[in-house]
C-alpha cells in the first residue's frame, strides 16, 4: 500500500527511526529510498529554527496511544543554503504485536505557498498603489511592505532634492 501511494509515505517506529518510505517520499525529500530508511525521523524532518516541525508531531503520535489521525501543515528544513520545505501531513499511528507505528503521507506544499506569497504581495502592492496619492507614499508603501516581507524592523527612505545634490 505504501509503495503505491501517490503521496510521500513514511513510516516511523516507537524508536523514532524510519522504517518505510515510498518512492515519493525519496522525490519530496531529495534523498535515496535507502538513505531515507534507517534515519532519526526527527533528524530528516527537521523543522527550521524556531518553528514548530513534524518531529513534535510524531513524538505526540508515539506517546498518546489515543491519538486521533490529523492533519498539519509544517516547514522542513532541507540542506544548507535552500529555503525550507512546506509539507501538509496526513498522521495517523497503528499498533502492531504491541509495537506502535506512525505513518505519515505528505504532500510537498512549497510551490503552492510560494504563489500564495506572490499573490499576497501583489495585492498589496495594488492596494499601496490605488490609495497613494503621491511619489512619497507609493514610496513608502512600498518599502514597508518590502521590509516587513522581508523580517525588517527598521526601513528608511531617502530621496534627493530636486537639485539631487542633497539625501533626505
Amino acid at each position: 500500500v505504501l509503495d503505491s501511494a501517490l503521496d510521500a509515505g513514511l513510516c516511523v517506529d516507537a524508536t523514532g527511526h524510519v522504517i518505510g518510505a515510498n518512492p515519493a517520499a525519496a522525490e519530496v525529500l531529495g534523498r535515496s529510498r535507502d538513505a531515507i530508511l534507517g534515519c532519526v525521523a526527527v533528524e530528516l524532518l527537521a523543522p527550521p529554527e524556531n518553528e514548530p516541525g513534524l518531529p513534535v508531531e510524531i513524538t505526540r503520535a508515539l506517546a498518546d496511544p489515543t491519538a486521533a489521525p490529523r492533519r498539519v501543515e509544517r516547514a522542513i528544513a532541507t540542506f544548507p543554503g535552500h529555503a525550507p520545505r512546506w509539507l501538509a501531513a496526513s498522521i495517523t499511528t497503528t499498533d502492531d504485536d504491541d509495537d506502535r507505528v506512525v505513518t505519515l503521507f505528505l504532500r510537498d506544499l512549497t510551490d503552492a505557498k510560494r504563489t500564495e506569497k506572490r499573490r499576497t504581495v501583489e495585492h498589496r502592492l495594488a492596494r499601496v498603489l490605488a490609495a497613494a496619492r503621491s511619489e512619497v507614499e507609493i514610496a513608502r508603501g512600498t518599502l514597508e511592505m518590502i521590509a516587513t516581507g522581508l523580517g525588517f524592523d527598521h526601513a528608511e527612505l531617502w530621496r534627493a532634492d530636486d537639485h539631487g545634490a542633497t539625501l533626505h
